[in-house]
């Protein structure tokens, strides 16, 4: 299901950027699709590192807790991996959505400068 949501609101963001700009679509992108999970791995994160102080403190083993804490460590690096690159996607095809009409208004500019007549 949130993968589902997650390509809906992409796609919403791609076809009209103006709409989905006013709708906040990108910040619902963010919320729904990536920071949930972000925020469970970390909330995860810090409760193994917590346990493990504690096992430490009172002179237990922390070689288990110092496993769980570098897998999910691992998979927090892989989901904001993850989100870079939908962001970086999705900044690359808005540019190339935008460089046709940069390079029309830039023709535009320059001929309407050749066209003026400026008088001293």
């Amino acid at each position: 299901l949130r993968a589902k949501l997650c390509q809906v609101l992409i796609e919403v963001i791609v076809a009209d950027p103006v709409i989905s700009h006013s709708k906040d679509a990108s910040k619902r992108l963010w919320h729904s699709c990536f920071y949930s999970r972000v925020n469970e791995l970390r909330q995860e994160l810090w409760k193994e590192k917590s346990r493990a102080k504690k096992r430490q403190v009172s002179g237990g083993d922390v070689s288990g807790s110092e496993k769980i804490v570098g897998v999910v460590n691992e998979r927090l690096k892989g989901s904001i991996k993850e989100a870079l690159k939908l962001y970086e996607w999705l900044i690359d095809k808005m540019l190339k959505m935008l460089q046709p009409m940069i390079q029309s208004q830039s023709t535009n500019v320059s001929e309407n400068s050749e066209n003026d007549d400026y008088e001293h």
